[in-house]
């Protein structure tokens, strides 16, 4: 998974394919580097390309935005889709305090006045 500076300390990480928990753990690690090193305001992790999120990949994506939340930068999934969010619901999954876009565009738009600060 890449790690992209969208705008000025604005990552976007683009998900695609399957997500267990090493690549999950590998993203974390990357990313809590990329957000050190480049004095990240913001990351939004985008779920776009994943056509089914299990409860548990959620779970992972969770951690870690509560981990880049705890470095001081916001952090919010974008490209939840219709059926990602109806089988999330009939599994109970609770979003926490999450942030959830359903477009890049709309997550990147909400978190650029956090980025000019």
């Amino acid at each position: 998974m890449p790690i992209l500076e969208v705008w000025s300390r604005v990552l976007c990480v683009p998900v695609i394919g399957s997500v267990d928990e090493e690549r999950c753990a590998h993203l974390m690690e990357r990313l809590l580097a990329a957000v050190t090193a480049r004095r990240a305001r913001a990351v939004v992790i985008d779920v776009t390309g994943l056509d089914r999120m299990e409860a548990s990949a959620l779970a992972l994506f969770l951690r870690v935005a509560t981990s880049v939340r705890l470095l001081g930068s916001a952090c919010v999934l974008a490209g939840i889709g219709p059926e990602v969010a109806r089988d999330l619901v009939q599994e109970g999954v609770p979003c926490g305090d999450v942030a959830t876009y359903r477009r890049l565009h709309d997550a990147l738009r909400a978190l650029l006045p956090a980025a000019r600060r």
